[in-house]
This record gives structure tokens, C-alpha cells and sequence, in this order.
């Protein structure tokens, strides 16, 4: 989501898809000097479908029984470009509780293609070419 670095400090602020209690939303994460393995600073819905243009901007903490699904998206690859196809869940729910979240990287097992999406200051996107990954 953002960057800020001053040369000394850092703040790294980015967002995770998840359904939040069954609602599409986002898990804000925040890496910086002080935590530079990141911590979660809280959760903030998303709307989908043509419910509205607006982008939430309301943050809420997560709360001891909230249970979190993390959500992939699915893209095709075509002559334009990366098309969306669809969304698929990760993995087994997790419900939150009292101890805090932790942030980690696991590898993932099997094939896993990735690509960067990158849009110029005209908002214009372009994707990366796919980085096809085996692992397992």
C-alpha cells in the first residue's frame, strides 16, 4: 500500500485478502524499524461488485473470535494480459484469539506461477511475465 523511508526510519504498510468473518477485507499489515518482521494493525472491509466506488478507509482491531480465510485470486494469461477470473480460499480458517498474530513466510508446495501488476502514473496496468515456481 505505501512505502516511507527517511534514510534512517522505514514504514512498509501493505494488505492480505481475506474474508473477515465472512466479509471480503483486507489484513493490514505494517513492517517497520521497530518490527521489522511486521505485525498486523487491523482489518478494513472491502466492497466488491459495483456496491460503491468508494475504497473503505475504516480500520477496526481484530477481536478474539474473528475468523480469518485467506483468499487467492485466480488470473488467465492472455494476448491483453492478465485477465481476473475468479477467487478461491487458502488454506484452513484461523480464529483469531487473544495471543497476538504472527507474520511469516512458508513455501508453498507444487507449482506456483506469480506476476506483478504495475500501473504508470496514467493508471495505466501492465503485468509482469509470469514466474513459474516448483517447489516439493
Amino acid at each position: 500500500m505505501s512505502t516511507v523511508d527517511d534514510g534512517e526510519n522505514y514504514t512498509i504498510t501493505g494488505r492480505v485478502p481475506v474474508l473477515h468473518n465472512g466479509q471480503r477485507s483486507e489484513l493490514i499489515l505494517v513492517f517497520d524499524n521497530d518490527t521489522p518482521y511486521g505485525y498486523v494493525a487491523g482489518v478494513q472491509a472491502v466492497y466488491k461488485d459495483g456496491a460503491t466506488d468508494t475504497a473503505a478507509k475504516a480500520q477496526e482491531a481484530l477481536q478474539p473470535g474473528d475468523v480469518l480465510e485467506f483468499i487467492c485470486d485466480y488470473y488467465t494469461l492472455d494476448g491483453s494480459g492478465m485477465q481476473y477470473q475468479d477467487s478461491y480460499l487458502m488454506g484452513d480458517p484461523i480464529t483469531v484469539t487473544e495471543e497476538e498474530l504472527t507474520i511469516s513466510n512458508v513455501p508453498l508446495i507444487g507449482t506456483t506461477r506469480a506476476a506483478y501488476r504495475i500501473t504508470d502514473l496514467y493508471n495505466v496496468p501492465r503485468w509482469t511475465p509470469a514466474i513459474i515456481h516448483t517447489e516439493g
